[in-house]
């Protein structure tokens, strides 16, 4: 999204530019895309004439689902959880597994101690040092509660397709 800059050092011109996340996040990505093998880590690139070759970004890693904890998901509750997730949450924290494209964390990956103080992180923004928002002004308990249910529905689907994976 950034324009490209030259400047010179000891008469000797660079050209540098913006590579990586910039701009709106999508979810369109051809099948072939390099977002499936890098990082779309935000990173600065200078070139010169002569230069060495440019350094590829650090490759994906997979981030295996952790065991959902052991709390009864309230199904009457999904419905509304996708709902209020697609209006306040996908836009920063994108889809799940496969389809998680984001910088921002996958929601469906959250370890015990974060599910523990889930309406914490987003009613009172106990994370928000971390750039996690408070959104006690947008959603109530009830809300939250529905998200976290359908965020647990969401892990327990992917932990039970990982298992099953890793046993065939």
């Amino acid at each position: 999204m950034a324009a490209p800059t030259t400047y010179s050092i000891d008469g000797e011109q660079y050209i540098a530019v913006m590579a990586g996340y910039g701009g709106a996040e999508t979810y369109g990505y051809l099948s072939d895309g390099v977002i499936f093998k890098y990082k779309n880590m935000g990173r600065i690139l200078a070139f010169k004439l002569g230069g060495s070759e440019t350094p590829l970004p650090p490759e994906q890693v997979v981030i295996k689902t952790p065991e959902p904890p052991e709390t009864k998901i309230k199904e009457e509750l999904i419905a509304k959880g996708a709902s209020v997730y697609v209006a306040y949450c996908e836009t920063c924290h994108g889809g799940f597994g496969d389809k998680h494209f984001s910088q921002h964390p996958d929601l469906s990956k959250l370890v015990l101690a974060k599910h523990q103080v889930f309406n914490d992180i987003v009613l009172k923004g106990i994370l928000s040092e971390n750039g996690m928002a408070n959104f006690s002004n947008s959603l109530s308990k009830d809300d939250v509660e529905a998200i976290h249910n359908f965020l647990l529905k969401k892990q327990t689907e992917l932990y039970k397709k990982q298992e099953a994976k890793s046993v065939n």
